[in-house]
């Protein structure tokens, strides 16, 4: 605004200047002539000063964010630390672009959980939640955009959120680190406060047996354990879904005309409040593996599930019945 009124002051000079000029007059005082280029000179020290104004830069202030950290959650199996937080205030840029103000917010990426990936890193799934959970998106250049963490990799990225301006450095302790795309699960770690709870993975108690019939003999699943869970592989629960893996033994109790049994993918479903759910994965022995009477193999099976289902029904065996019934399990109210 300064800078704004030295010009116009200048500029009112020179037309001053150019309008006596004109007229001819100027008496025993500076000629006109004289006066003009005065308020050229002028002008043009007011640009020069205008210019060493805007390309001055004025580099942001970096303040570290006293917060208790480390803390962490998980997603996609993998183990995100936040380490620190730093609060970067407004300046200019090199180009006398005024910047915002931003938090930088520095986390370790361990990709070492159980049934990994590589884990690509990208800006989208990172955002910062104020204090009424309006989401700020991350830089779309930080938080290792572009690069691939592979399984049993761990490293350390910062992520850049740009903020309103007034918004101090003590307000971040109201703010929360949130790991997620659109549409699924999120992660979250508070900036400061209670850490929420680890609820997932979650047991799930379900029939110990089920008998259903397979191609080529009856069997019974048993040593049934099954789990809830967020993240399987490269996949995130929806947040109206939940995934539930089933593991058991099969016990081949009498085997067909020809002598042998087989398990198949399709050997067990699941169905929800009524509704058949789909199937996510499949763990099972290969076809060509024949098992006679007596024989057990283990299997796993992996369902999308919804999140606020009650009655669960397990359907064992791809020969068995339409009808038929397998062990009936409740579904718990889920996180």
């Amino acid at each position: 605004m300064a800078a704004h009124r030295r010009r116009r002051a200048a500029a009112i000079a020179v037309a001053g200047a150019l309008a006596l000029t004109a007229c001819g007059g100027g008496g025993d005082d500076e000629t006109a002539a004289e006066q003009f280029e005065d308020a050229l000179g002028e002008l043009g020290e007011t640009n020069e000063s205008i210019e060493e104004e805007a390309s001055e830069p004025k580099e942001p202030e970096l303040t570290p964010v006293e917060l208790d950290l480390p803390r962490e959650t998980t997603y996609l199996g993998a183990t995100w630390t936040v380490d620190e937080v730093t609060y970067s205030s407004a300046g200019v840029d090199e180009f006398g672009v005024e910047t915002a103000p931003a938090a930088v917010v520095t986390f370790t990426v361990a990709n070492t959980g159980e049934g990994v990936h590589d884990l690509p890193l990208t800006a989208e799934r990172l955002s910062l939640l104020d204090g009424d959970d309006f989401a700020i998106p991350a830089d779309p250049s930080s938080g290792g955009a572009g690069e691939v963490l592979v399984v049993g990799g761990r490293s350390s990225f910062e992520a850049i959120f740009p903020l309103d301006t007034g918004i101090s450095a003590e307000d971040l302790a109201d703010y929360t680190f949130r790991v997620g795309v659109e549409g699924d699960v999120p992660a979250l770690v508070p900036l400061s406060g209670e850490v929420p709870p680890v609820d997932y993975p979650m047991p799930l108690e379900i029939p110990v047996t089920v008998d259903g019939d397979l191609i080529g003999g009856s069997a019974t699943l048993r040593a049934i354990k099954a789990t809830i869970l967020l993240d399987y592989g490269e996949e995130r629960a929806d947040e109206d879904t939940r995934i539930l893996s089933v593991t058991g033994e099969v016990h081949v109790n009498e085997s067909g005309a020809g002598g042998t049994a087989y398990i198949n993918p399709d050997d067990l479903g699941i169905s929800v409040d009524g509704i058949t759910v789909e199937q996510l994965d499949a763990e099972t022995p290969p076809p060509t593996a024949d098992l006679p009477a007596g024989a057990t193999a283990s299997a796993t099976w992996v369902f999308v599930i919804p999140a606020g289902g009650k009655a669960g029904v397990l359907h064992f065996g791809s020969d068995s019945p339409d009808d038929a019934k397998g062990g009936e399990f409740t579904l718990p109210e889920l996180p």
